[in-house]
């Protein structure tokens, strides 16, 4: 879990409007300030949302093949956006 997660994961917790929520999530997103997402983005968004959805702790032998599946989930999702 990165900062940017964290931030995230803080984002989506905080007692505000749901627009004031987006707005701040895509800031932390939209990493080049574009005012646009791209596929890499996006993919990073999708990665810290299925993290924070999935609270499951793993050892560390299964963490590596967790991070693998989380990563193509993620790719997928981002990329089947962007079609």
């Amino acid at each position: 879990m990165d900062s940017d997660e964290i931030l995230l994961g803080f984002v989506m917790l905080a007692k505000s409007h749901e627009k004031e929520k987006l707005e701040t999530a895509f800031y932390v997103v939209d990493e080049d300030g574009s005012g646009t997402l791209d596929v890499n983005e996006l993919t990073k968004y999708m990665r810290s949302v299925i993290r924070m959805g999935d609270g499951r702790k793993f050892h560390s032998s299964d963490a590596f093949e967790h991070e693998l599946i989380v990563e193509k989930i993620a790719a997928a999702s981002a990329l089947e956006i962007f079609k």
